[in-house]
């Protein structure tokens, strides 16, 4: 593809998607011009490897052999690393945060919210935690004064970034945090509102996940279920209700009591 090409990197993601379709998410991945095979063992590696070298012969793509890797372990990508046990953080990058020192002024401090923002996912409410930093980046200040709920939000980030999931044993575990803060507007929504904001949030940043399978929402919410089954639904309700009809779910009731994991963080606060 020609240097400098106009929506080039579109061009060649979509040219993949379209010449590993039959793979994508079953023991292939593929994004823009780096393409990933796993398996479940070495047998059906070699037998997945073939269908991807098929797909390559047939798109009439060709590979570099010294960018290749085979049978590896683990692999990195986008900043991650990614093996048999799961997503975790570079070791590099947990190397830089361990070591980054206060910031005394705002573009370092917006470098490390935007190192820790990219790897928030590995932090328990990271909004909640983070909040004072951000508070101190109001109003594009040209000096930094640190409070001291600031600098305890500074030390918390760095370690908590770089916490790994258990192996399975048999119980519920997280695979996910994630969390926001509301914008000023939102903030005066009703509960119920809140709480279908808070679902359709949460698929949204999910969707190679639950399109292609049914899943649950537990909420502690009674009315939730019937507000997504209103039948005239109007404005942002029924917009959200258009982009939840992709998906297939059952809501199920558990009450707070039972409920106490979630019901504790829902209720931290921003």
């Amino acid at each position: 593809m020609p240097m400098g090409m106009l929506n080039a990197s579109a061009s060649a993601q979509m040219l993949s998607d379209i010449a590993f379709h039959a793979l994508l998410n079953k023991c292939a991945v593929v994004y823009i011009d780096d393409l990933f095979t796993y398996s479940p063992d070495q047998s059906q590696y070699v037998h997945d490897l073939a269908k991807v070298f098929a797909c390559i012969r047939k798109a009439g793509l060709i590979l570099n052999p010294k960018k290749c890797k085979f049978n590896a372990s683990f692999i990195e990508f986008l900043g991650f690393v990614i093996n048999k046990k799961g997503i975790h953080t570079e070791p590099t990058k947990i190397k830089k945060v361990k070591g980054f020192p206060l910031p005394q002024h705002t573009r370092g401090l917006h470098s490390f919210i935007g190192l820790t923002n990219y790897y928030k996912r590995f932090v328990h409410s990271y909004a909640k935690i983070s909040q004072p930093i951000y508070d101190m980046l109001k109003g594009n200040p040209k000096k930094i004064t640190w409070t001291p709920e600031a600098i305890n939000a500074f030390e918390t980030l760095k370690p908590a970034m770089f916490l790994e999931q258990k192996e399975d044993d048999g119980r519920n575990a997280v695979i996910l945090y994630d969390s926001r803060a509301l914008s000023p507007y939102k903030k005066n929504y009703g509960i119920s509102k809140l709480e279908c904001l808070a679902v359709v949030w949460a698929i949204k940043k999910l969707p190679p996940y639950l399109l292609s399978k049914p899943f649950t929402i537990i909420t502690d919410h009674s009315s939730l279920r019937g507000l997504l089954n209103s039948p005239r639904p109007e404005g942002i309700l029924a917009r959200w209700i258009t982009i939840l009809s992709e998906y297939s779910f059952e809501i199920k009731y558990r009450p707070g009591k039972e409920n106490t994991n979630a019901d504790f963080l829902s209720r931290l606060g921003y």
